[in-house]
C-alpha cells in the first residue's frame, strides 16, 4: 500500500522500493504489537476479546519464544487450543510463563526492530510534512495500547 501511493505519484524506483520496505516493516510492528497485546491487555482497553488467538490455534511469536526457551510449557499451549478455552490453563497462567520466560520481552525488542528498520527506510526520501508524519507512526504503532 505505502508503494503504491509512490507508484501513482511517480516517484523515482528508489523511493517506490523505500517505501515498500517501509510499509512491510511498519506492518510486522503492528502485527507483532498486536500478537502482545492479545495477551497482555484487557478486553475492556482493546475494545474486543482477547487472548483468542491462541484459542484460534494461531501460534505468535510470543508463544514461539516461549516454547523455544520453556519447552515445558508445550502441554499448556496445546490444552488451552485443544479445549478452544482457558478452563483448565487461565490466560494468566500463559502470561505469567510469558513474562518469566522473557517470550513478552524479546517479541517487543522484535517490534521495536522492525518499527526502527521502517523508520530507516524513509531516510533517502526527500524532507516534507508527510515524511516527518510517516516517521512518527512507527513510535505510535509500538507505543498503543489497544
Amino acid at each position: 500500500c505505502c508503494e503504491i501511493g509512490a507508484i501513482l505519484g511517480g516517484a523515482p524506483k528508489d523511493e517506490q522500493c523505500s517505501l515498500r520496505d517501509y510499509g512491510t516493516n511498519l506492518g510486522t510492528a503492528f502485527q507483532l504489537v498486536d500478537d502482545l497485546l492479545d495477551f497482555t491487555s484487557s478486553d475492556e482497553s482493546m475494545g474486543k476479546p482477547t487472548g483468542v488467538d491462541l484459542l484460534e490455534g494461531k501460534l505468535t511469536l510470543p508463544l514461539v519464544y516461549l516454547l523455544e526457551t520453556d519447552p515445558a510449557a508445550r502441554d499448556s499451549v496445546q490444552t488451552v487450543m485443544a479445549d478452544s478455552g482457558y478452563g483448565r490453563i487461565s490466560r494468566e497462567h500463559l502470561l505469567r510463563a510469558l513474562e518469566e520466560s522473557g517470550a513478552i520481552a524479546r517479541a517487543r525488542q522484535r517490534a521495536y526492530e522492525y518499527a526502527e528498520t521502517a523508520r530507516t527506510c524513509l531516510q533517502g526520501l526527500p524532507e516534507s510534512d508527510y515524511c516527518e508524519a510517516l516517521r512518527a507512526i512507527p513510535s505510535y504503532i509500538i507505543e498503543r495500547n489497544r
